[in-house]
């Protein structure tokens, strides 16, 4: 049976299969070197992430500057989670290149 859409013949059949998914832009190579460098990016801000959560308490015990507190240890938590978190997103990209 055929079936007039904004002026373009068309079967049933055509119709009412499913638009075919948007290419995938550039090639195979640059994809996978877009996500090494993005994978790169995120691993390298959870080092600087878990860097600093070890270095500020650290520092401030060898200065003997004040006492350690509870803010040091919630310092030390947030990036350390920040730092693992970004860690395991740049992990995930990392899994997805192709072949």
């Amino acid at each position: 049976m055929l079936c007039y859409t904004n002026g373009i013949q068309a079967t049933l059949e055509q119709l009412e299969q499913e638009p075919a998914p948007p290419p995938l832009q550039g090639s195979k190579a640059g994809r996978n070197e877009r996500r090494k460098l993005l994978a790169t990016l995120l691993n390298n801000l959870c080092a600087a992430s878990l860097i600093a959560a070890l270095l500020q308490p650290a520092l401030s015990l060898v200065r003997q500057e004040r006492p350690f507190s509870a803010n040091d240890y919630l310092a030390m938590l947030v990036f350390g989670l920040v730092g693992l978190t970004l860690h395991a997103a740049g992990l995930a990209i990392a899994t997805g290149l192709e072949d």
